[in-house]
């Protein structure tokens, strides 16, 4: 009889801190992945962020479509940057140096099948927070290491997908803790800048001009914080596996 494969587990507090760690000691290399991505998202959030009055239906309506813009290009970006910045975190992991150049490069091979996973997984998620806010959370930490298992073992979208529901089993919710603290930093940071900068002038966030780029900016980090702790989670869990289950590093 066979035996049962080992139970896999993460601690989110070690993922968190080793993520908050993997950024500090590349804010060279991950935050300016993340902004090449996001240079055409942050050009067109500072091109657009003019004051308007807000109760004019045609002005609310011009504001709509800007936004609806904006968010197209943030998914665009946010692919790009998730695979090129997971592909970058797996090699340092596995104690390789790599370039701007090589991450961006491997980020944008791939940014197709990663795009798709994230118009899937949002969709999917989306679905699961309107039932209720843990349904949303659970689906959220089954698919949290899609993006790096496409990095990592050259997978179709499909393919991740189930590998990631597969490496997350026994894990879920320890990963929605993980999931939880990344948001409660995010809210607070941009919380902080919304209130610094509130002006009910302003369009979209409420804020004024500079307000609007410190949005843009501090957003770079913030997102690269995720899919660092996308990855190390990712790491850490074929790690904790069976045997036959190689970690990361040896897919590369």
């Amino acid at each position: 009889m066979e035996a049962p494969k080992a139970m896999r587990n993460v601690d989110p507090s070690s993922v968190f801190a080793k993520s908050l760690a993997l950024l500090g000691h590349n804010l060279g290399l991950f935050p300016l992945i993340a902004l090449v991505a996001n240079a055409p998202a942050l050009a067109y959030r500072i091109a657009t962020a003019m004051p308007r009055d807000m109760t004019d239906p045609a002005v609310a309506r011009a504001a709509l479509k800007v936004m609806s813009i904006e968010a197209g290009l943030g998914v665009v970006a946010h692919a790009i940057a998730g695979a090129a910045i997971s592909y970058g975190v797996l090699r340092a992991l596995a104690g390789e140096e790599v370039s701007l150049g090589q991450c961006l490069r491997r980020g944008l091979s791939r940014a197709l099948p990663v795009l798709g996973l994230g118009l899937v997984t949002g969709m999917l998620v989306g679905l699961g927070a309107c039932a209720c806010v843990l349904p949303g959370l659970y689906l959220a930490a089954m698919l949290f290491v899609a993006i790096p298992a496409v990095m990592a073992e050259d997978l179709g979208m499909g393919a991740a997908l189930k590998r990631s529901q597969d490496l997350t089993k026994g894990a879920r919710w320890p990963l929605v803790g993980l999931f939880v603290m990344i948001v409660v930093v995010n809210v607070m940071v941009l919380g902080v800048i919304v209130a610094l900068t509130h002006d009910p002038v302003y369009s979209q966030m409420g804020g004024t001009r500079a307000g609007q780029i410190a949005l843009g900016l501090a957003s770079v980090p913030l997102s690269t914080l995720q899919i660092i702790a996308s990855a190390v989670a990712y790491h850490t869990l074929t790690r904790a596996g069976d045997k036959d289950d190689p970690p990361s590093s040896a897919y590369f």
